[in-house]
């Protein structure tokens, strides 16, 4: 060996020497390859002692960052379930990105597209929560209207009526509000809207002065 390749071969001994006294902690480790470096005879013998220690860096992030991994994925699965507004299909994309990661570097990249997903399925909430209003709103209105047109009652049982339909619609819109899944925003909305269309009222005031107004006749023919 010439002294240019011995001179190459201890400067490549040193920087090994220094790499595992940095990065490997293993006390047993350390000393199997600061041995095996002093035993080097060739550059190529030394690749080899690199390529152990490389391998032993992977074998214990995997002992440190493997359950970090797994549990990584666990609550991404269980906030992909939760995704009530995200069809079967969007789920299973989800689900497959969350599998198919296989090293803790990538843990940012299950991070990121949850966040998204969680963000999108607050937004499609917020507004199907809109629309179950305004379908609450559409129903009291109508109710109201034709409460207006009903020439059978009196103001007094037309005020009547329109104050069971504002609080009907309050409560409905409330629960609307309060509703935190799609599933409690669909019941709430139609629990308002069928006690909006249940609402019905005679015209007693009206019934009894024809009842009245009918015995008169009858008494007077008779």
């Amino acid at each position: 060996m010439g002294v240019e390749d011995a001179e190459e071969l201890e400067e490549e001994k040193d920087r090994l020497r220094n790499k595992v006294a940095s990065v490997v902690e293993d006390e047993a480790d350390k000393v199997d390859f600061l041995q095996a470096i002093d035993d080097a005879k060739t550059i190529e013998d030394l690749v080899d002692v690199d390529d152990k220690i490389e391998e032993s860096l992977e074998a214990d992030a995997d002992d440190i960052f493997g359950p970090a991994l797994a549990t990584a994925k666990e609550g991404a699965l269980a906030d992909i379930a939760g995704l009530d507004y995200y069809t079967a299909d969007e789920k299973a994309e989800l689900e497959d990105l969350v599998n198919n990661v296989d090293n803790v570097e990538d843990i940012a990249i299950i991070d990121e597209a949850i966040s998204k997903a969680i963000e999108e399925n607050d937004r499609r909430h917020t507004e199907t929560k809109q629309d179950a209003l305004k379908e609450l709103h559409a129903k009291a209105t109508e109710k109201a209207n034709e409460i207006d047109q009903r020439i059978d009652l009196t103001e007094e049982e037309k005020d009547l009526a329109h104050t069971v339909i504002v609080a009907n619609y309050e409560a409905g819109e409330e629960a609307i509000n309060n509703a935190t899944t799609a599933e409690e925003v669909a019941e709430a909305k139609q629990a308002g809207i069928d006690s909006l269309d249940q609402i019905t009222i005679d015209g007693e005031a009206k019934q009894d002065a024809l009842k009245e107004l009918h015995a008169k006749a009858t008494e007077k023919a008779n």
